[in-house]
């Protein structure tokens, strides 16, 4: 694997990151939208990616931790199922399987909400074994697909290069959040109220 991390083009200021523990499913929209041709489903989520090896599954789920907009923000966490018994797959392995999967998701998301708001999303890689995660820093829902996958991975990338021994576990999903536009236009107002006071 060659991939560089490519420089940081965020298209937007603000950085929040995103919240790390799973809650009920309370969200279908984005299982409702993806094809049955295409893609199968359970009561575990929807399958993305599909091999002898592994499925790659999303699933709508609610805020553990988060009180407000709690509601109105959607978090949807991609996981990675094994399917044998044998020792687990080391994650250097499956980023490519990992990076098609995200693309997927992020493509659909485009399709579930107005295109005449300008929403907001965070994308998160977790794992126990990363401290506080691997965060996007936060993206218009327009953005390009392919251009959000290959920064989280080029992230995840450069992070494995120092620990690729990192096995799959039931800790490891990559989660995306997307913010309710009166969510969006609270951190607008907040970032307005910064510069005001402190740099003038």
């Amino acid at each position: 694997m060659t991939r560089e991390a490519p420089s940081e083009e965020n298209v937007n200021e603000a950085s929040e990151s995103g919240d790390t523990e799973d809650g009920n499913s309370q969200n279908g929209e984005i299982e409702e939208n993806l094809p049955e041709e295409v893609y199968s489903r359970d009561e575990r989520g929807t399958i993305i990616v599909n091999n002898s090896d592994y499925a790659i599954r999303v699933k709508a789920t609610s805020h553990a931790r988060q009180t407000r907009y709690s509601l109105q923000d959607h978090l949807y966490n991609i996981w990675v199922e094994q399917k044998d018994r044998g020792p687990a797959p080391y994650i250097i392995d499956i980023e490519e399987g990992l990076e098609k999967a995200l693309v997927a998701v992020l493509n659909h998301l485009k399709n579930s909400y107005p295109s005449q708001n300008n929403y907001q999303l965070y994308v998160t890689i977790v794992d126990n074994s990363i401290t506080s995660g691997l965060n996007s820093g936060n993206y218009s829902i327009k953005t390009p697909s392919d251009k959000i996958a290959r920064w989280m991975m080029a992230m995840l990338y450069n992070y494995l290069k120092s620990n690729q021994t990192m096995q799959l576990n039931n800790s490891f999903k990559i989660q995306i959040k997307v913010l309710s536009i009166p969510h969006t236009n609270d951190l607008v107002r907040s970032r307005r109220h910064f510069r005001t006071h402190f740099y003038h």
